[in-house]
């Protein structure tokens, strides 16, 4: 008896923890909201330009759809003109207001403005700028707990002053033995190596005409005659000069349609063509004239065969890249449950898991998109729990080990009826301090939603049936999937 009361004391302790988590917006903190509401952040602009923000209660319901896309905070609102509200969105030249970041989580639905997290500091130092021009110069994080997993909220290029949430430089996280030294491989890994610390190499500019290095998307070594040989499959017969590099080539005619093929090409013609990739290198196309550029690849027009569209550049343009050799060994963890997003941008952006950087695995995208993406595993499958706990997903999808809950059995509010979808099911919290007396059912599942109310819905699943806001269940429905709802208490 006593060891029941504990766990249901320390269930209900950690289920305030997150829902304190959840309404720990500033600006909300002296807002005191009805049971059926919650406090969101809303823009507002006069006729002059001037804009100042605002705390509201707005119904649970209403809220649920506008939530979601941040990795981070709840997204701001703007009133609509004719009345309700809408997310507020962001892009170069419409910033996002201070103490609020510019998120991409969703950018095929589209980027919005979220709160930013409390600052930390996370482990490693920022990599280099580049010198890519971007269209999109928004800050995307204001600080490293803006940014998911190791990532920190780095400047990404010189061309753009602000900041997005990059991989920490390989050798600032990595501690090597004594008479050892960190150096980073051709695939950006860092590996300890014997010797002293080499010496740091000389900078080089892009645009300025100076030498380009041996490429980094894939390896490269000198063989007896001084010739570069490239690890490209395509390039293995193929020796060029110092001052050339092998490269893939694609070209295409009415009668034989496209092929590829290893080329030596001038180093100083195609050095600016040699980044945007997870793993391996861009193929190229020939110009009208004589020069080369990126081969691009969008939903209509996918790669070919053993290269996959790599989207870690798609302010400036995605393009095809070689895909790295299948592991044998794939990453730990599962992929996270499909959501039902409508994309636009619906291609392979990887192949297996070994085209993915650190622990991300390639899955597929959407119900909507049978095409795969670098995707973060699902938190709980690779979180180890003691025994006689289980994993939950607090707010900010982390995965949390908490004490299993004792049964508690609840009557069926649909005792004679099947699951309104295949495979979905009906799922509500079980959490006892979340479920109103009497019994509950969920809202007719047959509501006709529009396209744009299923995108700001926030989704919940089996294990996300627990994350749904406070007064909502995560319900089925016909044009959504599972969606937090609130429900019918009779």
């Amino acid at each position: 008896m006593k060891l029941l009361i504990v766990t249901s004391a320390l269930l209900s302790f950690v289920l305030c923890k997150l829902a304190e988590a959840v309404t720990a917006e500033p600006l909300c903190q002296n807002i005191v909201c009805q049971q059926w509401q919650i406090c969101r952040v809303l823009e507002t602009c006069d006729t002059l330009g001037s804009c100042h923000l605002q705390a509201v209660c707005l119904p649970q319901g209403d809220s649920s759809f506008l939530s979601g896309g941040c990795r981070t905070g709840e997204p701001l609102l703007v009133a609509k003109a004719g009345g309700g509200y809408d997310l507020g969105t962001c892009f170069t030249s419409n910033p996002c207001p201070s103490g609020f970041y510019c998120s991409t989580e969703l950018q095929d639905v589209g980027a919005r403005c979220c709160r930013a997290a409390a600052v930390a500091t996370k482990q490693g130092s920022c990599p280099l700028p580049d010198n890519i021009d971007r269209f999109l110069c928004v800050e995307q994080c204001l600080s490293d707990a803006d940014c998911g997993w190791d990532m920190k909220c780095c400047q990404e290029s010189n061309s753009c002053a602000k900041r997005t949430c990059s991989m920490p430089e390989p050798c600032s996280v990595k501690n090597c033995s004594i008479g050892q030294s960190c150096v980073v491989d051709p695939d950006y890994r860092a590996q300890c190596v014997p010797g002293s610390p080499p010496a740091p190499p000389m900078p080089l500019d892009p645009l300025g005409g100076q030498p380009p290095p041996v490429p980094t998307g894939g390896s490269a070594n000198t063989g007896s005659s001084g010739q570069l040989v490239s690890d490209e499959p395509l390039c293995q017969g193929a020796t060029c000069d110092p001052s050339e590099e092998c490269r893939v080539v694609e070209t295409c005619n009415a009668v034989f349609g496209c092929s590829l093929r290893g080329s030596c090409l001038p180093r100083e013609q195609v050095s600016r063509l040699g980044a945007g990739c997870n793993t391996g290198e861009p193929v190229l196309e020939a110009t009208v004239g004589e020069g080369y550029k990126l081969r691009t690849c969008f939903t209509g027009r996918n790669c070919a065969d053993g290269f996959y569209c790599s989207t870690v550049l798609q302010d400036v343009s995605s393009r095809c890249c070689r895909a790295a050799a299948v592991s044998t060994q794939p990453k730990a963890g599962t992929c996270p449950a499909l959501d039902t997003t409508q994309y636009y941008f619906c291609v392979d952006q990887c192949l297996s898991d070994a085209d993915c950087e650190w622990n991300n695995k390639c899955c597929q995208k959407s119900t909507n998109c049978i095409s795969k993406t670098c995707q973060m595993p699902d938190p709980c499958s690779v979180k180890d729990c003691p025994a006689a706990t289980e994993c939950i997903l607090d707010p900010g999808n982390n995965a949390a080990c908490v004490a299993v809950a004792p049964p508690t059995m609840y009557s069926d509010p649909f005792p004679t009826q099947p699951p309104y979808t295949p495979g979905a099911g009906r799922f509500w919290s079980r959490v006892p301090s979340f479920r109103p007396r009497g019994r509950i059912s969920c809202p007719n599942p047959s509501y006709p939603f529009t396209y744009e109310g299923c995108l700001h819905a926030t989704r919940c699943g089996y294990r996300g049936a627990r994350n749904c806001p406070r007064g909502t269940y995560c319900c089925a429905t016909t044009y959504c999937g599972n969606i937090c709802r609130t429900p019918v208490a009779y």
